[in-house]
């Protein structure tokens, strides 16, 4: 992570004052970045867009077991815990929909209920057509 650190910065700071301060050896990055990437950080980086190629067919619904499940059967050789670590890692999650459950009701009887309040304060009928 400091190397990457290093490099995502090194247009911008020297790159000597950047290894002084993160407490490594100018060496040492000039190593790493000479390093070819490792066959595990590449398998992770296809695995990463198959698990975003899933979550996206499944309209971002499933998550890391299911994921996983769909993973093995389109024969990828893949553990269920890094398949939720790579998740994790991505902030990938799947969206929990709530349950939709009726709204109570404080009686029986029609809602919303609207409560009586007594006679008209000003002893007027309330309605529609002529007075009488």
């Amino acid at each position: 992570m400091r190397y990457r650190a290093i490099q995502e910065q090194d247009r911008r700071y020297p790159i000597r004052l950047m290894c002084r301060a993160l407490a490594v050896s100018a060496a040492g990055y000039y190593a790493w970045r000479a390093r070819p990437e490792s066959p595990r950080s590449i398998q992770a980086r296809t695995l990463r867009v198959a698990i975003r190629v899933v979550h996206q067919e499944s309209r971002e619904t499933y998550g890391s077991p299911r994921i996983w499940t769909a993973l093995v059967n389109h024969g990828y050789r893949v553990g269920e815990h890094r398949v939720a670590r790579l998740m994790r890692q991505d902030d990938i999650r799947a969206k929990t929909v709530k349950k939709w459950r009726r709204p109570s009701r404080i009686l029986d009887g029609p809602w919303p209920r609207i409560p009586w309040i007594g006679p008209s304060p000003l002893r007027r009928r309330i309605g529609c057509g002529p007075e009488t």
